[in-house]
């Protein structure tokens, strides 16, 4: 009856050292998995910097759409950007040019 009893315990210490090691093992790869918590939070660090980057590129996409409509409608803003980046002047004005000497 003794060696049973203590066979029984030699048993239920086995089980419960199994057991544990399972467990052991399963919290391992929930954390460091390849679908693990680890990943996911690395994830998730890659789509808040992706999707601040998109809103970005969106605020940019609208800006030069605004400034392309403003070319096409307004005769002003094209006026403008004409005088700016082309150095065009209307038919009665003048436009001098200074050089800078030292």
């Amino acid at each position: 009856m003794a060696r049973r009893k203590q066979r029984d315990t030699r048993k239920l210490a086995l089980l419960v050292w199994v057991l544990a090691g399972v467990v052991v093992l399963q919290v391992g790869s929930l954390v460091f998995g390849r679908q693990g918590l680890l990943q996911a939070s690395a994830l998730n660090n890659r789509l808040e910097r992706l999707s601040a980057e998109a809103s970005l590129r969106i605020a940019r996409n609208d800006s030069l759409n605004q400034d392309f409509q403003g070319l096409r409608h307004d005769p002003r803003v094209l006026e403008a950007v004409a005088r700016q980046k082309l150095g065009v002047v209307a038919g009665d004005e003048f436009l001098f040019r200074f050089s800078h000497s030292p």
